[in-house]
């Protein structure tokens, strides 16, 4: 399934296995392609959506990349946190 919100949509991504939990589905892994930047929030690797107010923690290794690019990326739930895995180009 993809889901493709309007540019002016936040979403909360944890909420979306949930709901296909409670609609008698079992969610599969989760992926996400974003434009936006990588930035360090709190000594922690970070992403954010072009758009959206919130940052989401990013596993990366070395340097980040700088300005906007496009990220994909699998999206993981741990300990009541949203982290973002980088897929291979």
């Amino acid at each position: 399934m993809t889901i493709t919100p309007a540019s002016d949509v936040e979403l909360d991504l944890a909420a979306i296995p949930a709901a296909i939990r409670r609609a008698g589905f079992t969610p599969a892994d989760m992926e996400l392609e974003a434009r936006g930047e990588f930035g360090v929030r709190e000594g922690q690797s970070m992403f954010h959506v072009r758009g959206w107010t919130t940052w989401l923690r990013a596993r990366a290794d070395g340097e980040l990349p700088r300005g906007e690019v496009l990220l994909r990326a699998r999206v993981e739930f741990a300990d009541a946190v949203t982290v973002l895995v980088p897929l291979p180009r």
